[in-house]
Parts: structure tokens; sequence; C-alpha cells
């Protein structure tokens, strides 16, 4: 008499249920800690991130980024997504993870709820790389040691296009910068040090994107 199997009563390989658990386990087992990168821009600053991964051997180390929506977000709204996106992917941000937050303030008073909302960042250990007035600042200091406040965004474009002057917010901008990556390092490190505000409290003109480049270039190498 022949014997029929029973049913596993598990889904195929398309199921949800299988995939939901896969993802679990290998969440689970993963040994690469990551750095998820939660962008207010849709185009300048996530192109530049990929960019800069894709550049180099990252080795032990997830690179991951998220583009912003259409229209200006808030820092309590960036939060939120980088908060949803670490549920997601289970980050352990108390370990070897890190989140971050990347926007610009545009000029003073754009946000005046930001240190609120970094202190809550504070508290769920998601980091901020903050730039004032604009995140091509950080372009700039590739070209030039300067602490002189800027006006808005506006200016700080015009100011870079004496160096770029086809630069453009859509462009592949790491291409052009990356040589002078180091140096920009460099200037930022000098300015930070001899800032009379701590740059942590986003002053005309500061960037935090130093920090978060410097992170990922510790766990790098160049490609090729």
């Amino acid at each position: 008499m022949s014997h029929q199997a029973k049913p596993s009563g598990r889904k195929g390989t398309f199921g949800a249920e299988r995939a939901e658990s896969s993802y679990r386990r290998q969440a689970g087992n993963r040994q690469q800690p990551i750095i998820l990168i939660v962008c207010e821009g849709k185009e300048t600053e996530p192109r530049y991130f990929r960019a800069l991964r894709n550049a180099f051997r990252i080795h032990g180390l997830q690179v991951e980024v998220v583009p912003g929506s259409d229209g200006r977000g808030s820092p309590g709204g960036i939060l939120k997504t980088a908060l949803l996106h670490q549920k997601e992917r289970q980050l352990d941000l108390s370990s070897n993870d890190e989140a971050w937050c990347v926007f610009d303030t545009e000029q003073e008073g754009t946000h005046p709820d930001l240190q609120d909302v970094k202190n809550r960042a504070s508290q769920a250990r998601v980091q901020f790389a903050v730039s004032n007035p604009a995140f091509e600042y950080w372009y700039l200091l590739h070209y030039e040691c300067t602490d002189r406040p800027f006006t808005d965004a506006t200016e700080v474009l015009d100011r870079l296009c004496h160096y770029l002057p086809q630069y453009t917010k859509s462009m592949n901008a790491f291409a052009c910068v990356k040589d002078q990556t180091k140096i920009a390092l460099a200037n930022a490190e000098s300015l930070r040090k001899r800032a009379d505000v701590d740059w942590e409290q986003c002053l005309n003109p500061s960037t935090g994107v130093d920090r978060l480049v410097q992170r990922i270039l510790h766990a790098a190498q160049p490609s090729g």
C-alpha cells in the first residue's frame, strides 16, 4: 500500500511567509554592519554617497542610501523615515550598525525645531550630518577652506560655480571632486577646530558630512 506524503504546511519559494522568515534569519545571521544614510534630497546627496560607495571596496561594511521624496523634508520627517528603515532592516544602533540623516538648513530659522529633533535622534542613536546653509558647502571645501557666512544656499552654489562652472544638482559631482576628498576632510577638520561655536550647533557655514565620509572611508580601499 503506497503512502502519500503529508503536506508540510510550508509555502513555496515565492510565498510571503517564507520570504519574511528568510529575511529574519538573514538579518539575524548578518555579519557585516550597515550604515544607513537617509537623505533629504532626491538627487544631490544620494548621487554623491552612492558614487562614493561605488568608488571604493568596502570591507566588512554595507552602505545603504535612501533618497528623499519630492518636496522639502523636515528634520522630524527625515528622522521618522530613518527609524522606519532601521526597524525594517532590524539595525542594531546600540552595536555596530549606524543610521544617519543628511539634510541642510537653507538659511537661518528654516528649521526652528532642529535642536529638539536632534535631541530625539540622539536618544534613538541616530546621527545627523547637517550642512548650513547647503550640502554644496561640503563640495566647496574640496577647493577652499572658508568659514565666511553665506546668505543662503544660492550664494554657496554661486561660489561653487567658480570651481565647477558646469555644476547642477543632478550631476555626478563626486566624479569632479573625488581627487580632492582628503583636502575637503582636512579643511573641515581645520575649520571645526578653530570655530568659536561647535559645528554640531549647525553654525553658518558648517557641515557634518565630513564625519560621515570619514566613517565610510575608514572601512574602504580604492577599487580597481
